[in-house]
């Protein structure tokens, strides 16, 4: 059984690759596979002997939405039998617990109905990483990874909440994640506050209201699966 590890990334070639190189260093090297979306320009300046590690690397047009690239890198990663986790992997990611992989797939294994998300501890929020751990049997329950509708950042909480609401979530606390500091080409981005909010905008309103029902639609969704 094998892991993927799913990777977005632009414009940060060092943190890519300490991220993909702490994975490998603290894993069973044959336990994950990282799969990378990126684009042109990226692939053409990022070191060579990362993306090398990678079992998969798309080359994506530029400014194509995260929920979007979630799903694509998962469905290229289902299509492989032996994978049955799915991991988001930001690229400011550093892994430094050993044998996490052993961790997760030993719970997998003692799973009864393996319909499952998972967290691993992380340094920015004692609650955990937001970036969810999903199964295979989850995927195939809703169809995708996230949810489409949400295309920012944020469509990984969501996930957690819709498994966290359904009983079939763990917080895998002994093993550590740490978040990076963003390099100065990202740029704050409050759009989830603000929905959380109810919106200040009347854009932000409409986006509210409609993520909102599509979360109690997949939370009741899965939960009927579950049953």
């Amino acid at each position: 059984m094998t892991i993927a590890l799913l990777c977005p990334t632009r414009g940060r070639p060092e943190q890519f690759k300490r991220m993909i190189e702490s994975a490998y260093s603290t894993a069973t090297k044959e336990n994950i596979q990282v799969f990378v979306a990126l684009d042109k320009h990226d692939f053409e300046t990022y070191p060579k002997d990362a993306l090398d590690k990678a079992a998969k690397v798309l080359i994506m047009p530029d400014l194509v939405p995260t929920g979007y690239l979630f799903n694509k890198l998962s469905m290229k990663a289902y299509k492989r039998e032996g994978i049955k986790i799915f991991m988001l992997a930001a690229d400011d990611m550093v892994f430094t617990t050993p044998c996490w992989d052993e961790a997760l797939l030993n719970h997998y294994n003692a799973l009864g109905n393996k319909i499952h998300v998972y967290h691993l501890q992380d340094s920015r929020d004692a609650n955990g990483t937001p970036h969810p751990i999903a199964t295979r049997e989850y995927i195939e329950a809703l169809g995708y990874f996230v949810s489409p509708i949400f295309m920012h950042w944020f469509a990984d909480t969501w996930t957690v909440e819709i498994a966290r609401a359904n009983g079939c979530f763990t917080h895998m606390r002994d093993y550590l994640l740490i978040h990076d500091k963003p390099s100065d080409q990202g740029r704050p981005d409050d759009t989830f506050a603000r929905l959380r909010l109810g919106g200040v905008h009347e854009r932000d309103v409409w986006v509210s209201h409609v993520c909102q029902w599509v979360l109690e639609h997949e939370k009741q969704k899965l939960g009927e699966l579950m049953k």
